[in-house]
């Protein structure tokens, strides 16, 4: 027999729910992830909300939660839902004001804060941009059926770009989370990631937009004259405050004008593996001389000796 009004109501919830994308956008500081995730917020198919969600990732490491699917106690639950809510009230929204504490571990958590995002909205692809997860992308690749895309950026132009934008700066620190970031991302092989490089999302973005478009399985339009940050016009945040359009060169390759400085040696010293291994151009260590070599390494690794202290 066919099922009462209110079951065929359900039914088709479930379906459309089954049929929503989870998406999680993700990078280093400084690498493109607020363009990618605007970018694509702007799409009619996509809602990407940026620096949203930070809870699951952030909140849970300090909450000792290793896994999405270890069972939270009482207090962690209380946790997430007051950090969830707080973050969503900051935005002026009321968007996780509904959550409950009818989960028990954090994928369930995960799962119940992507539909309260997606609200009404008939749309295909839901997420949030959350920077520098850690250990938490290949959980997120294991354990959850969310797709992933992780955008990287020349490690110099990151480098120069967190200079200019924070005042508590610190260069090898910086670099040591770069290296540790992006040794995760490039370790995972999942069919629920992919590995974006800004320059290409800046220069070629009709490659990427078709990349996008096949990984997501909804159309990608390009051809934008602004991305949009929740439901506002943007173009940019860059630190340098000097773009005029969504895709800029000028963001591109901003290292090959400041190459003394001490960002640039100290990247192609320690970072050169790096730097070849994701497809950039290094001057060569015979452009350096030994003395940078050595600061280099002694700051390298005295920074290293202070991260363990810790």
């Amino acid at each position: 027999m066919p099922g009462s009004g209110k079951d065929q109501i359900k039914e088709k919830r479930t379906e459309k729910r089954s049929q929503m994308k989870k998406l999680l956008v993700t990078g280093y500081m400084r690498s493109g992830t607020t363009l990618l995730a605007n970018f694509l917020n702007y799409q009619k198919e996509c809602l990407v909300y940026r620096d949203f969600l930070r809870p699951i990732f952030i909140t849970s490491r300090h909450l000792g939660i290793t896994s999405f699917l270890s069972t939270l106690t009482d207090q962690q639950k209380n946790v997430l839902l007051s950090e969830l809510k707080a973050e969503s009230g900051i935005l002026g929204s009321k968007m996780m004001d509904g959550l409950e504490k009818d989960f028990s571990n954090l994928k369930e958590l995960y799962d119940r804060a992507l539909y309260a995002v997606k609200g009404n909205n008939d749309i295909e692809i839901v997420g949030s941009k959350v920077t520098m997860v850690g250990d938490w992308l290949l959980k997120t690749v294991e354990e959850t059926d969310v797709y992933v895309i992780y955008i990287y950026r020349d490690a110099r132009d990151v480098l120069l770009s967190a200079k200019n934008r924070f005042a508590k700066y610190n260069l090898m620190k910086v670099m040591i989370d770069l290296q540790r970031d992006l040794e995760v991302a490039l370790n995972i092989k999942s069919e629920r990631l992919i590995l974006i490089k800004y320059e290409d999302l800046v220069l070629d973005t009709d490659s990427v937009a078709k990349q996008l478009s096949d990984f997501l399985g909804v159309n990608i339009v390009k051809d934008i004259s602004t991305a949009k940050d929740r439901e506002m016009d943007w173009v940019d945040n860059s630190a340098f405050h000097d773009l005029d359009r969504v895709f800029d060169p000028k963001a591109c390759y901003r290292w090959k004008k400041d190459q003394k400085s001490k960002e640039v040696k100290s990247c192609e010293i320690l970072m050169a593996g790096f730097i070849d291994r994701l497809g950039y151009n290094c001057m060569g260590m015979e452009a350096f001389s030994v003395w940078d070599k050595l600061c280099a390494y002694r700051d390298y690794y005295v920074q290293k000796f202070k991260n363990a202290a810790k």
